[in-house]
Formats: C-alpha cells, structure tokens, sequence
C-alpha cells in the first residue's frame, strides 16, 4: 500500500482486500500514523501523507513534536505545530476531513468551525507574551468535548475524505450493499485504469458492473436522438459508461444520479486511456438484498432437455441475485438453477423467448 500512497484507485483496491481478508485498517491519527502505511497489533494504520496537502515534511514535524509529549488539546497542536511553520488553513482542513484528529474528542464539525478562533488565540497569546501560559481566553485547553456538539451528516463526512484521500474510509454508501455487489460484478472500476501493461479488460469483453450513477451527461446524435455517458462509481474508484440511443431510450427510468444499479456491456478500449463500457441493460439493487425467485415451467424433461442449453448460457449471460427454478407440468417435480441469475428486462426478454411468457413467474 505504502508503495502506491499517491494513488487513491490503487490504495482503494488494497482497503477492498484488507477488508475481504478481514484485515482492520485504521483512520489517519496525528497521535499514531506515520508518513508510511504501518501495522500494529494486526491493524493496518492508514499513511498521514497520504492526505492531500499533507507533505512529508509536515508529517515528520508531528512525529517529532509527539515524540516529545502526545497532544493534550487542539491548541495544544496547532500552537507546537505553527512553531515549525508547515501548518496552514489548507493542511489543517485537510487533517479534520480525514479524520486524522477525531483523537482530540471533538466533532469534525466542531473541529471545523473553531479551529481559526483557536489560531486566533494562539496569535492573541503570542502578542501578549502569554504563548505556553494559561489564558482566560482560551477555548480548547481545558476544555472536554460535550456531548451536545453537533456532527455533519454521514454523506458531508464521507465526501470530506473522498477529497483529502481520494476514497472512503470510515465507509461507503455501497457498505449496506457489499455483499450483493461482490456477487453480482464481474468487473471492478480499477479494471477499467489503463496502466504502463494497459488495461486488464479486452476489447468487445462482455461484463457486469455495479455502483452508483455518479452523473449523467446528456448527448445528442447527429439524427436527433438521444444518448447518455455516465461516470459510475463503485467501492474502487469510477469508470465511464456510454448509453446509444436504443438503450437509452429501453432504460432511461434506470439512469438518474444517485440510483444504484448494475450495467451489463461490451468493454470499449482506447490507446492510452482508461477503458469505457458500452451498456447493453440495467438493473437495480436489490432494496433489501432480498433474493427473488424466478420459476420457469417445462411440459416434461424432454421439453428442458430440449431447451437447457440455451438457459444454462442465459444464466452466464445475466449473473445476478435472484434464483432460478425449472417446474416439469407432468411429474411435478422442481429442479434449481446451478447459478443466480439477474431480474433486468434483457434477462427476462431472453427466457420469455425461449420458454413462453405463460411459462414464466417471478415471486
């Protein structure tokens, strides 16, 4: 990790696999991070320079001043820290979005609109010789955190680290979500980044990824129809998603900002650039990650033997959550599907051609 600390796609996908290998990992800390990503007692603990606007050199100075006595207060770290002049307004914003000084018991939010009255007094004190003393004045010294102050909603603390770390740390809107995510993609935002080797995915590769519709951009073809690119987000990074005409206009209730979904397309490459993909169909998360059943009905075996091929190859088609069923009219006998497959239209369309829609229930 310590190796690709400037690259937040790269640093993203190893937070993935710490968290598949269920391997903990740390929020930045002035009281414990290192410039480096460092383990201890099993536990990764995320790299202080990895935060945007934090240098090396800043980051060796908190080292050195905690080394010497741990931070007792926000004051207490700003007044030590603006001594060796690597402390500015960008740099302590940074610090606060990531979380990196949650240690001092406040909120971020409190954290957030104090700080300049806490430089504020650092500047009164230093004026008046009182730099190190006890002061009237002083906001953060002796004081403890209260309960009452208030904290930024969920989604404001998660965006604040996507911008000073490039990812979500503390969590991800997809977290409630993961597990229906990791069994239906079959294809990651990271595998889209064109790196030195090129990209991982091939040209014309059919596959499912899944996330949230970040933004939608709005196109018009040279015939007046309308087509989409949206950027989509999962719990890597982003990857750019082109809608033709036709899917567009199949799908377009699917693709608003902020809706999570899974798109099934062909992998577009370009030299030199990340890779795109060319939607085919869409589908939406599971609102409770509930499975639905899909139960298809055969006259006898001859009739599913008769059709199996084309339903097995269904089935790899369109991965998904749902389950599916073969119900034989004549013994009555039920058989279940060897693999869970996806509920979106395209999906459906194809087993209604191959077994009839009066032979087709979901439930």
């Amino acid at each position: 990790m310590t190796s690709f600390r400037s690259n937040s796609a790269k640093t993203a996908e190893y937070l993935l696999l710490s968290r598949q290998m269920k391997i903990p990992i740390k929020k930045p800390d002035i009281g414990k991070g290192g410039i480096d990503f460092t383990v201890k007692d099993g536990t990764i603990l995320y790299a202080l320079a990895s935060i945007r606007d934090v240098g090396e050199g800043c980051v060796a100075e908190i080292i050195s001043e905690r080394e010497k006595k741990p931070f007792t207060s926000l004051k207490d770290f700003l007044m030590r820290m603006q001594k060796n002049g690597n402390l500015n307004k960008s740099v302590i914003e940074a610090l606060i979005k990531a979380g990196a000084l949650d240690g001092m018991g406040h909120t971020r939010k409190y954290l957030m609109e104090h700080y300049p009255e806490v430089l504020n007094q650092i500047q009164y004190d230093k004026k008046n010789g009182m730099l190190g003393q006890s002061s009237l004045l002083s906001l953060f010294s002796n004081e403890q955190p209260s309960s009452k102050e208030e904290e930024y909603a969920m989604s404001k603390l998660l965006e604040d680290e996507k911008e000073v770390l490039g990812i979500y740390l503390s969590g991800h809107p997809l977290d409630e979500h993961y597990e229906q995510w990791i069994s239906n993609v079959t294809a990651k935002s990271v595998d889209f980044i064109c790196r030195e080797e090129g990209v991982a995915l091939t040209e014309g590769e059919t596959v499912v990824v899944g996330g949230i519709i970040r933004t939608v951009t709005m196109r018009t073809t040279r015939t007046k129809k309308k087509m989409a690119c949206l950027v989509m987000e999962d719990l890597i990074g982003s990857m750019d998603i082109v809608v033709f005409p036709e899917q567009f206009e199949k799908y377009q209730s699917f693709l608003k900002e902020g809706e999570m979904v899974f798109c099934r397309g062909k992998v577009k490459k370009e030299d030199g650039k990340d890779a795109s993909l060319q939607m085919d169909s869409v589908s939406f998360f599971s609102k409770e990650d509930k499975s639905q059943n899909i139960w298809l009905q055969f006259t006898d075996f001859a009739d599913y033997q008769v059709k199996e091929a084309r339903l097995v190859s269904v089935m790899r088609k369109y991965p998904g959550t749902g389950k599916l069923f073969f119900y034989l009219k004549s013994t009555k006998q039920v058989k279940q599907g060897s693999k869970p497959i996806s509920l979106d239209a395209a999906c459906l369309n194809e087993l209604t051609g191959i077994c009839g829609k009066d032979n087709i229930r979901i439930k």
